[in-house]
């Protein structure tokens, strides 16, 4: 059944349910930066009010494949790779290899995106009646 969220995917959706950022940190075995990734993304979530959530996904866990394709990570280069991921559900950064501590407290703590038009289309001073 597609309906049921891998066992990452769920742990992403109970972070974002409680209204927290989430790291998403994929990795393979062996790679040797994913240690100080993992480091620096507590680092960072010590510095969030809000504490999100770190999950930690084998980029080889066959249970994770289809999740991995929905945030945009089809392939690995040798590098740790970390999706951010904004208390509003939107995926604000994808960032590869060890990263910066304060980009990445940056791209958790990023407002929502919004747009699209409004009800009844737009006009220069804004929304327009609905019709």
């Amino acid at each position: 059944v597609k309906a049921i969220p891998s066992p990452c995917q769920d742990a992403v959706f109970v972070g974002l349910n409680e209204k927290k950022p989430v790291f998403l940190i994929v990795s393979k075995k062996g790679y040797t930066d994913k240690n100080t990734a993992v480091a620096n993304t507590k680092s960072a979530v010590a510095k969030i009010a809000s504490k999100p959530e770190i999950v930690e996904i084998d980029f080889d866990d066959k249970k994770e494949t289809e999740f991995l394709k929905q945030v945009g990570v089809t392939s690995m280069n040798g590098q740790t790779v970390t999706i951010i991921i904004n208390a509003a559900g939107q995926i604000t950064d994808k960032l590869i290899g060890v990263q910066n501590i304060d980009k990445l407290v940056a791209a958790a703590t990023k407002a929502p995106q919004s747009g699209g038009c409004c009800p009844g289309g737009s006009s220069k001073s804004g929304c327009a009646p609905k019709k």
